[in-house]
Parts: structure tokens; C-alpha cells; sequence
């Protein structure tokens, strides 16, 4: 590396170490496009999928996860909303 700065050097240094991160990140975007295709299917918006899911994350019981996944929060949703409805 002759001829570089020593800033220069601790970009390639943290480039290296980074490398296997873009495998990283294409896996999470993949999660991500899959689970906005699945709210697409169950005419959900995945925005609004995503915000309820992301305030209700850090309390909600770990063992009820799958609960959070758009075909089953669409479900709880629809109900949820019936019984407003019902009650009004």
C-alpha cells in the first residue's frame, strides 16, 4: 500500500473487515421484500404493518412472535376491528 496515507489504510483495513456484510444485508433486505410481498397478498399495508409491528416489538411476549407476521396480524387486525365496529 505504498503511497497511501495512513487514513487511507484504515479504510482498507475496515473494508476488509465489512466484506462479508453486503451477504448480511442481502439477507435482511430479502426478509424484508418477503414480508411486504406477504402483506401485498393479504392486503395489508406494509407500512402500517411495519410501525405497529416496530412500536409493539419490545413488549410483546417472545414466545408469540409468529403473532407479528402479517398473515396472522391481518387476521387479529380484521377482528380487532369487528369488535369495534360491533361494539359502536
Amino acid at each position: 500500500m505504498h503511497g497511501m496515507k495512513k487514513s487511507d489504510d484504515s479504510i482498507v483495513a475496515m473494508n476488509a473487515a465489512n466484506k462479508g456484510d453486503d451477504t448480511l444485508a442481502e439477507q435482511r433486505s430479502a426478509v424484508l421484500y418477503a414480508l411486504f410481498a406477504t402483506c401485498k397478498l393479504q392486503s395489508t399495508n406494509p407500512i402500517e404493518w411495519l410501525t405497529d409491528v416496530l412500536r409493539r416489538l419490545p413488549t410483546h411476549p417472545a414466545d408469540r412472535m409468529a403473532e407479528l407476521l402479517p398473515h396472522h396480524w391481518k387476521a387479529s387486525r380484521d377482528l380487532q376491528q369487528a369488535t369495534v365496529k360491533k361494539a359502536a
